[in-house]
């Protein structure tokens, strides 16, 4: 059973709603849905499986009456259904997916240390190799990379990263989350030289529709066919295992479409270990990377998430760093509020914890602390406080300190802008390289490390070596 404690974005929000205040930060859910017994659906139109009739998908919804919503491009229709509506579409033979909005930011996990004065950092770069990439020259130049997240907002750096909010079609540069910000750093500071494309597909409170995921990967295609040498993806977002086959999942499909164009894809394998079978959409498209997360180049991550796939087939690819990562920040977001809100708590002194919490009740139910915890000792509450507190905080330099395979995944797309400027290969090779050049980690299986820990310099002595 997993024992690592997690946290919604949701529940975060909590924790610094009862520290500062109601009506703090700028966390908004998204409306609640019309209820009129619909349902808002994503129905496949190309390639479908179960169709044998040549009917189109448009001439069976308007035959039904039905509310259609949107056509993505021929992939899909998204739409309103009635219950009867959607049952005839099935017997009909159509692939029927849930869209409603649901959680694509992955939770924050729990970490089995407890850290009084601050956090430790770890330096991504030094531990996969990539800073003895770029001595070389290998900075990423001229390559490009599409980040698929919450948005982006980093203002010593917006210039230089075009951004799209596929959702309302805003060019303004955004990230309540903060999130997809984050997830940037670690692409930059690998490959500091390649161009970033911000792409927007989550809400601020980190949740979003897979159709709106569809439509940035679609962005990503027709950008492509524009002529824009799109080399790779980041995905640090997703859900878990639907239990239908990988390949027939609409993003999965799209990721595909992508590949055959030429991107190569790179998936957060999720926040869901130590359990198997925690690994969903898109880290278990057939020729996605999916990464997982470690500490160091020997400890696998509790959190990061298991294969095998729905399918069966073995997962995550390989790891990279993905605790105690720093990032750039947004200090509207509630990623940074959050951050610094844990921070003040970590270094209270006992007697200050005691009566705060007698003050404000809420906030130990947000952190999950016993009902009896005002009674310890000052000592015995500081620990207690400290050992329930979500392992983020700040840096130095302003940055948020946070885990996750969110954070692994684009240090895996980094170094993967740095091998594609020394050789452009396509995407089942730069998943070969980087497989067969990992290394090993020891006494875990595949389903657990796949082949193991991201080595960027033994990529880039492969591809030079012309092996």
């Amino acid at each position: 059973m997993n024992t690592v404690k997690t946290w919604t974005p949701a529940a975060l929000r909590q924790i610094h709603q009862a520290f500062n205040g109601p009506g703090e930060g700028i966390f908004k859910s998204q409306p609640e849905p019309v209820k009129d017994g619909k349902l808002d659906v994503l129905i496949l139109s190309e390639g479908n499986p179960f169709k044998s009739q040549a009917v189109s998908l448009e001439s069976s919804l308007n035959q039904l009456g039905a509310e259609i919503q949107e056509n993505l491009e021929g992939m899909a229709y998204t739409a309103r259904l009635t219950a009867d509506q959607k049952a005839a579409l099935q017997d009909q033979g159509w692939a029927i997916f849930d869209n409603t909005p649901r959680q694509l930011q992955p939770n924050l996990v729990g970490s089995s240390q407890v850290f009084r004065n601050g956090l430790p950092e770890i330096n991504a770069n030094a531990m996969v190799g990539a800073d003895r990439n770029q001595a070389l020259g290998y900075t990423g130049k001229g390559q490009t990379i599409a980040i698929l997240d919450s948005g982006f907002d980093v203002p010593m750096m917006n210039e230089r990263v075009p951004y799209l909010n596929v959702i309302n079609g805003s060019r303004e540069h955004h990230d309540g989350s903060g999130h997809g910000s984050h997830t940037a750093t670690h692409v930059h500071r690998a490959a500091p030289e390649a161009q970033l494309l911000a792409i927007q597909v989550m809400n601020d409170d980190g949740t979003g529709r897979p159709s709106d995921i569809l439509k940035g990967l679609q962005v990503v295609s027709k950008l492509k066919q524009e002529g824009v040498d799109i080399d790779v993806v980041n995905m640090s977002l997703g859900g878990g295992p639907d239990g239908l086959p990988d390949t027939l999942d609409p993003i999965n499909r799209a990721v595909e479409k992508l590949s055959r164009q030429g991107i190569t894809v790179v998936a957060a394998a999720g926040n869901s270990g130590p359990e198997g079978r925690t690994i969903g959409s898109p880290a278990d498209a057939p020729s996605s990377i999916a990464v997982g997360a470690a500490l160091n180049e020997h400890t696998v991550s509790d959190f990061s998430s298991r294969g095998p796939t729905d399918d069966g087939d073995v997962r995550p690819h390989i790891l990279a760093p993905g605790e105690f990562m720093p990032g750039w920040a947004v200090p509207y977001s509630e990623m940074y509020q959050t951050a610094r809100t844990v921070d003040t708590l970590r270094r209270m002194p006992g007697s200050q914890v005691r009566q705060l919490l007698q003050d404000r009740p809420e906030l130990g139910q947000a952190l999950g602390l016993p009902e009896d915890v005002s009674g310890l000792s000052d000592q015995e509450l500081e620990k207690t406080l400290r050992g329930n507190l979500p392992p983020v905080g700040l840096n130095g330099r302003g940055e948020v300190l946070a885990p996750g395979t969110s954070f692994a995944a684009p240090v895996v797309s980094g170094v993967l802008a740095q091998l594609e400027q020394a050789q452009d290969l396509p995407p089942e090779g730069n998943r070969s390289l980087l497989m067969e050049t990992a290394r090993d980690m020891g006494n875990y299986s595949g389903n657990e490390q796949g082949a193991g820990f991201l080595d960027a310099v033994a990529a880039l002595e492969r591809l030079q070596k012309g092996v």
